[in-house]
């Protein structure tokens, strides 16, 4: 586990929460440019990606008391070593899954160490994507074993599909969005969550999964 981060001497507005979403990284998948017509993708440029983006994110944030740091799903591209999807979908994958899922879990680790930075209290949630269902659990365990002994950051447990957080009158949902309509997701908070419902007066839910623009 890292050692307890100091906390930032900074004033603090605690009506403030500040949030990152990391909307379906792939870390893990692999493109070619000249096949793909586009650019080239690897593990590595994905990685880098994302910590430059966080600190952009960071850096520009103001000085909120509570950080939130929330992947909708699909952090890395495979759900395995071969190199599928869970229900077998062939991919195209940037060498060894272990490589993968190391980098996953440093760039988590890296974007929490850099939150306690600028937050009094980092909350983190992971959701399962259709690509990484069980590497997503294997992310939020590296993530919350890193820093179980810092008390300022508080890891969800990615056993299910539906997660929440509860933030004055705030009520934030995640879900990936690859097993229900987006429209039916109303219905699931009210039922999972039927006292925070009831307390709150905003409510949304972050999802992931549709890589073109939609318009509902």
């Amino acid at each position: 586990p890292v050692k307890r981060t100091p906390v930032p001497k900074l004033k603090f507005d605690p009506d403030l929460m500040s949030a990152i979403f990391i909307g379906d990284a792939h870390i893990g998948m692999y493109a070619y440019g000249p096949e793909t017509k586009h650019s080239d993708f690897d593990t590595d440029k994905a990685a880098a990606g994302l910590r430059e983006a966080i600190d952009d994110l960071i850096d520009r944030s103001p000085n909120a008391e509570t950080g939130l740091l929330v992947d909708v799903g699909d952090f890395m591209h495979m759900n395995s070593s071969l190199n599928t999807t869970l229900k077998g979908t062939r991919l195209d994958v940037d060498t060894r899954y272990s490589r993968v899922l190391r980098a996953s879990g440093q760039v988590m680790n890296y974007a929490v160490g850099r939150m306690l930075k600028k937050f009094i209290k980092v909350i983190v949630v992971i959701s399962k994507g259709n690509h990484n269902e069980d590497p997503a659990v294997a992310v939020q365990e590296i993530c919350a074993a890193y820093y179980h002994k810092e008390p300022r950051v508080t890891v969800l447990d990615t056993d299910g599909y539906f997660h929440y957080i509860e933030w004055g009158k705030w009520l934030i949902g995640v879900n990936h969005g690859d097993k229900i309509k987006p429209e039916k997701l109303v219905n699931v908070m009210s039922r999972d969550m039927a006292q925070a419902w009831g307390r709150s007066t905003h409510r949304m839910w972050a999802t992931g999964h549709f890589h073109h623009k939609q318009v509902l």
